[in-house]
């Protein structure tokens, strides 16, 4: 089992808050999977408000058949710990 934690802490203008509110927030992060994983669990925390959410992914995960195919090219391949 391998773990990674971030934080992020936003200063927001109102306009800003009210997108987010309306279509959510997008953050991109890149995390080194081990091989031989066969799900990854995703936790957020909102601490402000005590908020605590999480999801799991069952791996591998398929690029949607309609996904551009710059999407559905193939990674580098992964290097062993």
């Amino acid at each position: 089992m391998a773990s990674q934690i971030s934080q992020v802490a936003a200063d927001l203008k109102p306009e800003t808050f009210r997108d987010i509110q309306l279509g959510g927030v997008r953050v991109h992060q890149e995390i080194d999977v081990p091989l031989k994983s066969v799900a990854l669990r995703l936790g957020v925390e909102d601490v402000a408000d005590s908020h605590i959410g999480t999801l799991e992914i069952p791996l591998p995960v398929q690029a949607p058949p309609d996904a551009p195919a710059v999407a559905r090219r193939s990674m580098p391949p992964v290097e062993r710990d």
